[in-house]
């Protein structure tokens, strides 16, 4: 059995932090868990894993395939897209990535709480790419990467922000989530974070930021969240 998370397990952040955990029995990952933690005891060797996403050996490259992939789905007509939730995008090779997917008609979405260096909605570069930004109640912090993979879904939760130190400098993981059921959890996650109309901004070309208003209901995110895990309780 093994844990992985999108953040710390530090006691007074996690009142005001948002991160989501996943308790596995997967061999594959619990065996590239033991594998992780045996890098702190060998000096850092190399290790290869299997299905673990480690920085600072493999999350630049992976992540840089699957947004190739996307966009080779694209050129051939097949359903493209990218949904990201991050805390920072700020990585020059990743944002011209994202910039050259939107430009080959991949769609974008990312919801991006802090630094945001991608300029979404400018002509002849990212079309395809809307960013919001959603500071409430509590830190967003957790970090949910999709592809729409042709319609096979592929969909990872991360410690790493798409930031160099993140990417090439220190340790961060990046889980594959499998699971059929929580994958659905995961993207509905994410769609109720598109749809909130409460505490989300719009980051545009012109960076005025305006308020998402959009929908006849209102929508927190965050307090639906929280409501939907206190029934829980």
């Amino acid at each position: 059995m093994g844990y992985l998370g999108t953040g710390n397990f530090h006691e007074g952040n996690s009142k005001i932090y948002e991160d989501l955990g996943i308790f596995t029995a997967s061999n594959l990952i619990v065996s590239d868990l033991k594998k992780l933690f045996s890098l702190f005891e060998n000096a850092f060797q190399r290790i290869r894993f299997s299905s673990l996403v480690v920085s600072p050996f493999d999350t630049r490259i992976k992540f840089s395939e699957l947004i190739l992939n996307e966009i080779l789905h694209a050129q051939r007509g097949k359903e493209a897209y990218i949904n990201l939730k991050l805390n920072n995008l700020v990585d020059k090779q990743m944002i011209n990535l994202l910039y050259q997917a939107s430009k080959s008609g991949v769609k974008i979405k990312l919801t991006v709480r802090g630094i945001c260096c991608l300029i979404p909605g400018k002509a002849g570069l990212s079309e395809n790419i809307e960013v919001r930004s959603i500071v409430g109640r509590y830190l967003e912090h957790s970090r949910v990467i999709e592809f729409g993979n042709a319609g096979n879904p592929l969909i990872y939760i991360s410690s790493a922000d798409w930031m160099g130190r993140n990417l090439d400098k220190r340790i961060e993981v990046s889980m594959p989530v499998l699971d059929k059921k929580l994958i659905s959890e995961l993207r509905s996650y994410f769609a109720l974070q598109w749809s909130d109309n409460q505490k989300s901004r719009i980051i545009d070309v012109d960076q005025t930021n305006p308020y998402f208003i959009e929908g006849e209901a209102k929508i927190d995110a965050q307090q639906v969240r929280y409501n939907e895990l206190k029934e829980l309780l």
